[in-house]
């Protein structure tokens, strides 16, 4: 290393060019490098699907889950299986070990469906299995017009050309749908007529025949044959001729032929006006600010072909992004503005700029780094950075201010540089290291916590190393050019000497000092961790509100739809008090408070966009205009100065009556949470009798809403429709029916069953059969079904009804049905935890009934943060004392660095109570970073005193550190102030760890500084 520090120190031109190429690199890998706010929290996953129309959740687990999740349990990888199973459908999601890649196992997962394949339905189509893909929202384009064809033409035309893109991996559409042709059956004219209805089923079938029929290979007349395909016109259905019974008739003369676009799924609105809207997605590795450009820009061309459609993006997820970097990015330069004057007033002019040019080349390297490892520039690695710029400087402080040493000594400038970088090497190297070994163990949390966290320490260690480059490789030479000797610096006498007399005055009462201070620190330490709050994570201002109504199971789609209505009109008229941007509507979609969506025909879903916050901070309104060149110090796009959560309360007060008029079975109303934990509480109920299942919800809601601050109380047990099973009677029996033939003569008339296809420009159609009278009761049990012999039976006559109710959805985890009851708190009258404890007896007695309860939500996460978390402390703090073992090889003095850690947690704990807030998971991760930030001073301490003979010595070697010490703390807390005071959009999910960090160094300071020497004289019978 001293060769390289040579080399590059007599080698300029070579050194300032690949600084120059650096620059190009950074600024070039700046532009490329996807952008986001948040990292994707996601856990690798594949998902099975499968479906069968008519059949209900617990139909489904019965002949198709359980089947599939016995199997799926022999592969090695899978960690954790979730099921959701409603009427038709279902889901397993598989959760894999994290040494495992969905890839890998994608086939393991196939196969082991293949082998259930012979155990499910004949006419069931074999359950899917794929990759659950890593999505972000990009844009969302909502389109109207008159003419609903042309609008769902042209809103699949849009579909097909942006998916064209590079990166859009999923595109939504809501409120669109197929061309459908349906064939709706008059049971009284098949009646009438006396017509078979499993003949009749068979020669609709026959009427449309959509694939090859023939290959004549004539010579020099090469001919294909196929059907024709005028099925759309010409009352081609209406004219069909058909024969059943020897009786020949035309398929008008027993049924009505619809060919439309049925609204059979969603219907959507934008501020009260019929649309179609289409959500576009990204994948990972999308640069989400260039990609949103290009998608628009080619949307202006599109709009210019299609002027009689109104075709306006509602949301670009690319805004919020750009305007949160460039807060970040503004508070970043303001840090190194702050650091920059602390370093121009602390030390002097030119120690300021040589140091101040270093910060810059160590964030190129990082974003270098960063973008060739392949990771995206989100809020969370920015603020990273934005916590490491007075940490990263510190390297180049101790450097810079130890060259100036040898050159006011009288050393000539390049032995100076050289031998003032050489002596620092160790205890910075040893300094550095510390440091990333107290983030790297964060990379040891697992799931959804380490998904979140995991850039931090990336951006730690990348960050740290680029500052050891820059000090050592690059610094030097600035130092040899600009640094000059017995150059005008602040006085820094009168510090020297208060210290000094500081010094003696506690080495003389060493043993009181250390003995108050051993007993003080710890009590008082331990009494407030007891006596905080936690919350896992702090509340953010969201620019969506997310409003979900459900009715009870009679209210149809169009039904669901007007009643919709009435809550856009009255959001829509108190528009401007709610600063509402948007209001986008899909009615037949739900969206549950744990984050989950149904599609269902009685609910409907609204997001309420909300306007621009305006942040009303100096750093905000004069600073960031400044920093970002855009000047606009009146922020007039941002009208908004309401937060998020008092616009939610205010819509709660304007459904209230809506909610009340219209028999509400379920709502939400929600803002969006941050990252990890989507409800407070979460109560998971699991046992074999569903009725005490029921019963056990039930307590547990009204306990709960004894408690004053529980709110949106809701679960997910509801009961589905009721169910008739029949049975084949001893008189249906003596006619030869058998479930299996009453089966297939009901469903084509009591389901809509596809019958055959047709063709269509835009590709195949299906064609359905049902009967007119499908949902009336009275139709289906005197229905006529056909016998063998010509004759037809009233179909309650044959066979005897069991009316049961089932839950409406069933949830497994690891093949064991549970249902959920969520609850969020009001975090100014109390957190999750003591909701908890509030909770425990009801949960206890509950729980005497033979019920089990686990808990999820924040309790589950807390669980396993505290578990991992204790585990990354103990590697942390062992990394860290190998490497003070190496660099300074004696356990007294590596014991006495180390001590600092746990006594300056109180500096922590006091920063949180001074800022009022709670103490969070990031306010603990910033702890665990602590521990290698704290000991950085001490080291430096340490290793210009570990040698010290005599007492006068010692005091002289001791008080040359505290000016390094001092402005290394200084500029770090500088470097920290904005995110610590000022933390603005999403910068508060790391206020708590800036305040861990921030407020324990300043202690740990005066730790460094008094306690570390007094302990020091005593292990080494220093005496005054």
């Amino acid at each position: 290393m001293k060769r390289l520090i040579h080399f590059f120190l007599d080698n300029a031109r070579l050194n300032y060019t690949i600084l120059i190429f650096l620059i190009f690199m950074g600024i070039s890998s700046y532009i490329k490098i996807p952008k986001e706010v948040f990292p994707i929290v996601a856990e690798n996953q594949i998902v099975v699907r499968g479906s069968y129309v008519g059949a209900n959740a617990a139909s489904l687990n019965s002949f198709a889950v359980t089947e599939i999740e016995n199997e799926l349990e022999s592969v090695v990888g899978i960690k954790e299986i979730e099921s959701t199973i409603r009427s038709g459908s279902f889901s397993i999601v598989l959760y894999l070990e994290d040494s495992y890649e969905p890839n890998d196992l994608i086939n393991d997962v196939k196969d082991a469906i293949s082998v259930v394949r012979s155990s499910l339905p004949s006419d069931m189509d074999e359950p899917t299995a794929s990759v659950v893909k890593r999505t972000m929202s990009l844009l969302t384009i909502a389109l109207t017009g008159d003419d609903e064809k042309e609008l769902l033409d042209i809103s699949k035309d849009l579909k097909t050309e942006i998916f064209k893109f590079n990166h859009i991996n999923e595109i939504q559409i809501s409120g669109d749908s197929d061309l459908q042709i349906d064939i709706y059956l008059d049971e009284e004219k098949l009646n009438a007529y006396g017509i078979n209805s499993k003949s009749l089923i068979s020669q609709i079938q026959n009427l449309s025949y959509i694939y090859p029929v023939a290959s004549i290979e004539q010579k020099g007349n090469y001919v294909y044959v196929n059907t024709t395909d005028k099925k759309l016109v010409d009352n081609f259905w209406e004219n069909s001729l058909i024969e059943v019974n020897s009786k020949k008739l035309y398929l008008s003369d027993l049924a009505t032929i619809k060919i439309h676009y049925p609204k059979e799924d969603t219907i959507a609105r934008v501020n009260g006006k019929s649309s179609i809207t289409l959500n576009i997605y990204k994948d990972e590795q999308a640069n989400v600010i260039e990609l949103s450009k290009e998608v628009q820009k080619y949307l202006q061309e599109f709009k210019k072909n299609h002027k009689n459609i109104n075709i306006e993006v509602i949301h670009d997820d690319a805004k919020p992004i750009k305007e949160r970097l460039n807060t970040v990015i503004s508070n970043i330069s303001f840090g190194l503005v702050l650091v920059g004057l602390s370093m121009f007033v602390l030390i002097s002019p030119r120690i300021s700029v040589v140091v101040v040019l270093g910060i810059p080349f160590s964030f190129i390297i990082g974003v270098i780094t960063f973008y060739y490892a392949g990771y995206s520039l989100s809020m969370l690695s920015l603020l990273a950075v934005l916590i490491m710029i007075g940490i990263i400087v510190d390297d180049a402080i101790v450097v810079s201010e130890n060259i100036q040493r040898y050159l006011d000594e009288g050393k000539s400038i390049k032995d100076a540089v050289y031998k003032g970088t050489i002596e620092m090497l160790p205890p910075v190297l040893v300094a550095s290291l510390t440091t990333v070994f107290a983030f790297l163990p964060m990379l040891y949390l697992s799931g959804r916590i380490g998904s979140f966290i995991s850039i931090i320490p990336i951006v730690v260690s990348i960050l740290i190393v680029a500052s050891l480059i820059e000090s050592f490789l690059f610094l030097p030479i600035h130092a040899k050019h600009m640094l000059k000797p017995k150059e005008k610096m602040l006085n820094w006498a009168p510090v020297y000497k208060f210290y000094e007399k500081i010094l003696h005055l506690l080495i003389h009462n060493k043993f009181i000092f250390l003995g108050t201070f051993v007993i003080v620190v710890p009590l008082a330490t331990f009494f407030m961790a007891t006596s905080m709050r936690f919350q896992f994570f702090p509340n953010m201002d969201s620019d969506r509100i997310t409003l979900s109504v459900k009715f009870d199971e009679s209210k149809s789609l169009e039904d669901s739809s007007q009643i919709a209505k009435s809550f856009e009109k009255v959001l829509l008229d108190n528009k401007k008090e709610l600063n509402l941007k948007t209001l986008q509507n899909r009615v037949g979609l739900f969206s549950s408070l744990s984050g989950d969506s149904e599609s269902i025909e009685n609910a409907f879903t609204m997001s309420l966009m909300l306007e621009d916050f305006k942040e009303n901070n100096w750093i905000q309104n004069y600073l960031q205009p400044i920093f970002t060149f855009s000047f606009d110090f009146e922020q007039k796009e941002k009208t908004r100065i309401k937060k998020s959560f008092e616009i939610q309360k205010e819509v709660q007060t304007l459904i209230e009556p809506l909610l009340k008029k219209f028999d509400v079975t379920d709502k939400t109303l929600t803002t969006t949470r941050i990252g990890i934990v989507r409800t407070d509480l979460e109560f998971k109920i699991s046992s074999k009798d569903s009725n005490l299942i029921q019963e056990s919800i039930q307590k547990l809601k009204e306990e709960l809403a004894k408690i004053d601050g529980v709110v949106d109380i809701s679960d997910n047990a509801e009961l589905g429709k009721y169910e008739y099973r029949y049975k084949v009677n001893n008189y249906g029996e003596s006619l030869g029916l058998t479930e299996s033939y009453i089966a297939n003569a009901l469903n084509s008339y009591f389901m809509e069953r596809d019958q055959t296809k047709a063709v269509s420009i835009d590709g195949l159609v299906d064609v359905k059969t049902q009967l007119l009278t499908k949902d009336n009761l009275d139709s289906f049990k005197n229905f006529q079904l056909p016998l063998e012999d010509g004759r037809f039976v009233e179909l309650s006559k044959v066979v005897d009804f069991t009316i049961t109710k089932d839950f409406e959805t069933l949830e497994k985890e690891n093949s064991k049905i549970i249902k959920t009851v969520y609850a969020n708190v009001e975090l100014e009258k109390l957190t999750s935890s003591e909701a908890l404890d509030k909770i425990r007896p009801a949960l206890n007695e509950i729980e005497k009934s033979g019920v089990e309860i686990i808990l999820g939500g924040e309790f589950e996460q807390n669980e396993q943060l505290k578990d991992e978390l204790s585990i990354a402390v103990m590697i942390s703090i062992f990394l860290i004392f190998i490497v003070l073992l190496i660099n300074f090889p004696s356990f007294r003095i590596s014991f006495i660095i180390i001590s600092v850690i746990p006594f300056s947690l109180i500096g922590a704990l006091l920063g949180h109570l001074v800022m009022g807030l709670n103490i969070m998971m990031p306010s603990l991760i910033g702890m665990l970073g602590l521990a290698g930030v704290v000991i950085n001073d001490g080291i430096i301490m340490l290793d210009f005193i570990k040698n010290t003979k005599t007492k006068e010595e010692f005091y002289s070697r001791a008080k040359l550190r505290i000016r390094p010490i001092l402005i290394t703390s200084i500029t770090t807390l500088l470097g920290l102030s904005t995110l610590i005071f000022y933390p603005s959009g999403q910068g508060v999910v790391l206020q708590p760890l800036a305040i861990s960090l921030g407020f324990g160094l300043l202690w740990g300071t005066i730790l460094n500084l008094i306690y570390l020497p007094a302990l020091y004289a005593v292990l080494f019978k220093l005496k005054d």
